[in-house]
């Protein structure tokens, strides 16, 4: 049985995180383009490439982005980034702040 005082702490520290569901860190941005259809056969084409790397497109008017990976920093989006500039040779890190915690690669 753990101590009030460790129990009290964890059940913090579990309210903290409930109240930010998201957190600030990096993706890579692989393609930006006006054409959905587009971006939407890059996505099956990277995750056919890069299965253990999440993938999707937002919509940020008039682009649909292709994002990819989500990293808490921009040194870790550069580890992958060289790996995936062989297919994406025009790829960049790009700064998220909505990155829900489960989603960071280590």
């Amino acid at each position: 049985m753990p101590q009030p005082e460790v129990a009290a702490l964890f059940d913090k520290f579990v309210r903290l995180n409930k109240s930010t569901p998201t957190v600030r860190g990096w993706r890579i941005q692989l393609l930006a383009s006006t054409d959905r259809s587009r971006v939407e056969r890059e996505l099956i084409r990277f995750r056919t490439l890069y299965p253990d790397i999440t993938a999707d497109w937002v919509h940020q008017r008039p682009y649909y982005k292709l994002l990819a990976g989500a990293f808490e920093s921009r040194d870790e989006a550069y580890r992958y980034l060289y790996i995936i500039r062989q297919d994406y040779p025009n790829a960049f890190p790009a700064r998220d702040d909505s990155i829900r915690p489960e989603e960071l690669l280590y």
